[in-house]
């Protein structure tokens, strides 16, 4: 039996703002289908090679660009910087 590949279907690009929380629900409310978000790229082109993020008011920790996390409820995040995220589906692919 042959074992899937997966690939990214992308839904939307969002751009977040420094400091403002996002919610893994308003996400999903938009984009009911999405279970990935994705870092993308910074806002002003210029960034460290990613941002940092931190999630249900924890401790901020760095995320390179090109990362990709698992989309679930109850989630809130606030980004170091500006920044473009990607919301879109995992797919397995066989």
């Amino acid at each position: 039996m042959a074992q899937p590949a997966y690939v990214t279907e992308y839904l939307a690009a969002l751009e977040v703002k420094k400091g403002t929380p996002y919610t893994s629900t308003s996400i999903k409310v938009t984009y009911p289908t999405a279970n990935i978000i994705e870092l993308a790229r910074p806002v002003d082109g210029v960034g460290e090679g990613g941002v940092g993020i931190s999630i249900n008011a924890t401790v901020m920790f760095f995320k390179a660009w090109g990362e990709q996390s698992f989309l679930s409820d109850g989630k809130t995040y606030i980004f170091k910087s500006d920044c473009v995220i990607l919301v879109g589906i995992l797919r397995a692919i066989v």
